[in-house]
């Protein structure tokens, strides 16, 4: 049989270059689910962060709202005003501190949310035991590869060379 062929036949019937290109695959499925896995902690952290801000812009007017409605009830209790009570007065300012605090939750909520952001980045390029795990794989895939590019190049030469 010709060279060619024999080469041929070696190159798709080798046991080496099978387990190669299937470790190849592998890295490649595992790099794959790493990204899904950074994209979507990406993705819930935006929706979050959007949420939140929403939070916060509604408790921010919900204190405006109390604190209009507290001026409101303190002009009335002012002038002598029968609706213009003390407990009137003490309920108005009782409803704008609960909108505060309900303010200063929402902002530390998404203070927090913003302070993971640069976590998310960070952890998505080094997870750190498998991140560790796959540098060996990363330079063996570059090295299968380079491999199995070269033994193409070998073959397309020698199928191309009639002289082999």
């Amino acid at each position: 049989p010709p060279l060619a062929e024999m080469l041929a036949t070696a190159l798709e019937n080798n046991p080496d270059i099978g387990v190669a290109a299937s470790q190849v695959t592998a890295a490649e499925a595992q790099l794959k689910r790493a990204q899904l896995s950074v994209v979507q902690q990406v993705m819930d952290l935006q929706e979050t962060w959007h949420t939140q801000k929403q939070l916060v812009e509604h408790a921010t007017a919900s204190v405006a709202a109390a604190e209009k409605q507290r001026k409101y009830v303190k002009r009335k209790y002012d002038l002598g005003q029968p609706s213009g009570t003390a407990v009137d007065l003490g309920a108005a300012e009782e409803q704008k501190i609960k909108a505060e605090v309900a303010l200063i939750l929402a902002q530390a909520k998404l203070a927090e949310i913003k302070a993971k952001i640069p976590y998310v980045a960070v952890v998505a390029q080094s997870k750190s035991p498998q991140r560790r795990k796959t540098q060996p794989r990363k330079k063996m895939r570059s090295t299968i590869k380079t491999q199995l590019r070269r033994r193409y190049c070998l073959f397309r030469a020698i199928k191309l060379n009639p002289l082999y």
